[in-house]
């Protein structure tokens, strides 16, 4: 007896782990109109997202009935994965049938498209300008950017959302029990540790001043406030290493000096330790927010980013991309188009995205219900900060955020200092690349 193809049987357990929400014959069509006397054929195209939560899916699902009552030449199946998302992702570009459209955040954009598996979409579009200015200036110069750091002139994708992330909460009833004044403002460093130390000084009962966490987004955004890039214009690691360490011995030393508790590099519970109001200050992203509106034991805030050589927050925003495999680009772009603009809004209104569409209801739509609407002014200020991630020509987005994880553990463990962190996330990711260029 043959063995199946490992790759098959892959593809087939990934798929059995997702929802598929609208079935399609997978005809091949065309979206001109049809002859005269003869029935039009529908085109199928297939997209996959994060299933999150149940009023995601609800959006997505809502957003597939209208495309398909105003585009009735294209039916769309939705692949609603709601774990393990670039995993299964993988596994279907792997197996030879990948989704015709799909969202990726900025990182992993870049990945997909150095691996060949985007297709560009300037050619489907017939004025760029115009397309352009339908989104925020930063979303539409991120993707020239994406274009420009590797290499590869094109258009690799549509903005849908710019959520800001690094965002500082705060507890209002335990800055009030220790005498500290709300930020009215954006805080410097040095005013937010002076607030740490007056809140730990009060001597609350099981009450640590802050929690931190050590994932990509909030590392990125106090290595942005310090003005500290991750990568130079020529692609090298870490160009200002005084200020990259003055980033990290930030940050730690709010750990080392006992203002915070030992943040687990491979695990976040930030968010979790903020909203049991165990703690005055945590970072979280716009995502949090969410969890926070859930909170009724105690009065919560959202301050402006922190600045110290400037003010700056990163941001994790989704694309929307089209496979270099699909059969119907048209079609794959249309919905993509769709998805980013009239999507964006629907998603805005439903307070699950910060949309990247420039629109004169989205200031409206955006946040406008309670508790969120009090966060609105803080968090406009972040948007207007936010920063993608940084993408390196050959080095994968995962792999930049290991090393930077890597360095902040030996510094955890005691086996070096910031600036050693700084030269050994150099040394590694150096090595790495002339290892890859010599294969």
């Amino acid at each position: 007896m043959r063995r199946p193809c490992f790759w098959l049987m892959l593809y087939a357990v990934a798929f059995g782990a997702f929802g598929v929400y609208g079935g399609c014959k997978p005809e091949t069509a065309r979206l001109t109109p049809a002859a005269p006397g003869t029935a039009a054929k529908r085109v199928c195209i297939s997209y996959a997202y994060w299933a999150v939560n149940v009023r995601e899916v609800a959006v997505a699902r809502r957003l597939k009935e209208h495309f398909e009552a105003a585009n009735p030449s294209i039916s769309v199946r939705l692949l609603e994965i709601p774990q393990r998302y670039y995993d299964k992702l993988q596994t279907m570009m792997a197996g030879g049938e990948p989704p015709d459209v799909f969202a990726a955040n900025y990182g992993r954009l870049a990945d997909f498209v150095r691996a060949g598996a985007v297709r560009d979409l300037l050619p489907l579009i017939e004025n760029k300008q115009s397309l352009a200015s339908q989104y925020a200036p930063a979303t539409w110069e991120s993707l020239e950017a994406l274009a420009l750091s590797l290499g590869k002139q094109g258009l690799w994708g549509l903005p849908r959302d710019w959520p800001p992330a690094g965002l500082l909460l705060y507890n209002r009833d335990i800055l009030a029990a220790a005498g500290v004044e709300e930020p009215r403002g954006s805080w410097t460093w040095s005013q937010f540790r002076r607030a740490c130390e007056r809140v730990r000084a009060a001597d609350l009962p099981n009450i640590t001043p802050a929690a931190i966490n050590l994932y990509p987004y909030s590392v990125l955004t106090w290595l942005a406030q310090a003005d500290a890039p991750v990568l130079g214009a020529d692609g090298s690691v870490f160009p200002q290493p005084k200020q990259a360490a003055e980033a990290f011995d930030f940050i730690l030393g709010l750990w080392r000096d006992g203002l915070a508790k030992r943040p687990d590099p491979r695990h976040d519970d930030s968010i979790e330790q903020f909203a049991s109001g165990r703690v005055a200050f945590a970072f979280g992203t716009f995502y949090s927010l969410e969890t926070c509106a859930k909170i009724g034991s105690f009065d919560w805030g959202l301050a402006p980013p922190l600045r110290h050589r400037r003010q700056a927050c990163s941001a994790l925003p989704t694309f929307l991309a089209v496979s270099a495999r699909s059969q119907h680009p048209e079609a794959a772009f249309r919905w993509a188009r769709f998805l980013s603009t009239t999507g964006a809004e629907v998603y805005a209104e439903q307070a699950l995205a910060v949309p990247a569409v420039k629109s004169n209801r989205t200031e409206e739509l955006f946040l406008r219900m309670p508790p969120l609407n009090r966060a609105r002014k803080a968090l406009r200020e972040a948007v207007a900060v936010s920063q993608p991630p940084p993408i390196h020509p050959t080095v994968a987005y995962e792999r930049l955020a290991d090393e930077i994880r890597s360095g902040l553990e030996s510094m955890l463990l005691g086996r070096t200092d910031a600036a050693g962190a700084v030269m050994q996330i150099r040394q590694r990711l150096r090595n790495g690349n002339v290892a890859a260029a010599s294969r």
